[in-house]
């Protein structure tokens, strides 16, 4: 995924004007007929028009990522809906990355991220179940 991103405002030099790319594979495997567990890994880049606020340069900022989820469905496939997932991921930020969050925030000096939670999809109308 690439794409170049530019707001409604004049200020083509900006943070809010830039370049974004990432590359990722999240393979699905299938235990069974309703235990489909996946992993994610990806690595996401960001370059802005503008100057970073705190270096006065033009900072790419970059961050790794590895996510695992068990997810249990009704029925076997990756778009089998409803579906019931757990997902953690850990998240390695870069300097660039980490200055873009406030100083007041606990992920400003984070160099390892982590999250974790629950989620539930599911297709109203749909006839996979």
């Amino acid at each position: 995924y690439v794409r170049y991103f530019r707001d409604a405002d004049p200020n083509v030099y900006d943070l809010d004007d830039k370049w974004e790319a990432i590359v990722s594979a999240r393979p699905h495997f299938f235990v069974g007929r309703h235990f489909q567990p996946f992993f994610e890994v990806s690595y996401q880049r960001e370059l802005p028009n503008g100057p970073d606020a705190a270096t006065l340069q033009q900072e790419s900022a970059g961050v790794f990522k590895f996510a695992v989820g068990p997810s249990l469905a009704f029925s076997k496939g990756t778009y089998s809906r409803p579906r019931f997932q757990v997902l953690y991921s850990l998240s390695v930020p870069d300097d660039a990355a980490r200055r873009r969050y406030d100083e007041l925030d606990p992920r400003h000096d984070q160099t390892v991220q982590h999250y974790l939670g629950i989620g539930v999809e599911w297709w109203i109308n749909s006839s996979s179940y």
